[in-house]
């Protein structure tokens, strides 16, 4: 008997670039949530911050503190809403 494993999808943009990177992350999300598989799209929780607000700092365009923070907010959410965690 397999076991049933929840799929969670998070998808980053290309945090200093949100606008140029639209093209290929919008199919990714669309994918998934076709199939109606929970996705997080990192743009849409960051696209009002500003983009230095966004990355760890100009040499380093990985995700900040605050964009982590955020992710992990809309996964917690995500994981109540699955029933995952109660």
């Amino acid at each position: 008997m397999g076991m049933s494993v929840p799929l969670f999808i998070v998808v980053f943009p290309s945090l200093p670039h949100l606008e140029d990177s639209k093209v290929a992350t919008e199919k990714v999300v669309n994918l998934y949530r076709e199939r109606d598989v929970p996705v997080v799209d990192v743009a849409d929780l960051v696209q009002d911050l500003p983009a230095k607000e966004r990355i760890v700092s100009p040499m380093e365009t990985h995700a900040s503190e605050l964009v982590n923070e955020l992710v992990a907010e809309a996964l917690y959410e995500m994981f109540i809403e699955s029933g995952m965690i109660k």
